[in-house]
């Protein structure tokens, strides 16, 4: 794009002498190095390209297989008879059978 706008300021300020040649040169210049730098980033990408598609045909398709999941489980209810709540010997808040923790203070339970 910058190439291409060097390219219009050189056609119309240059062709009709408007411009001092040192200018004019300088500009031709700009525009070498703008088109230079273009094709280099073309060859990059093209190469970059290619290897990303020689990558993902040696490894194969991303997802062959469906990814499994591990399926979560509710704690285990106490048995009938037990109490469902436990009290927490340092602070004396009352938790729930299943809890390892005390909620409040961060204690282990026992």
């Amino acid at each position: 794009m910058v190439a291409s706008g060097a390219q219009a300021e050189y056609d119309v300020f240059c062709s009709n002498g408007q411009m001092p040649p040192p200018f004019c040169s300088l500009l031709l210049s700009s525009i070498a190095t703008y088109h230079t730098i273009t094709l280099a980033m073309g060859m990059v990408s093209i190469v970059g390209l290619a290897a990303t598609i020689a990558a993902l045909a040696m490894k194969g398709p991303l997802f062959s297989t469906a990814p499994t999941f591990v399926p979560m489980y509710p704690p285990p209810l106490p048995p009938t008879g037990v109490s469902t709540s436990r009290t927490c010997s340092k602070c004396g808040r009352t938790n729930l059978a299943t809890d390892r923790f005390c909620a409040n203070c961060g204690a282990p339970l026992s």
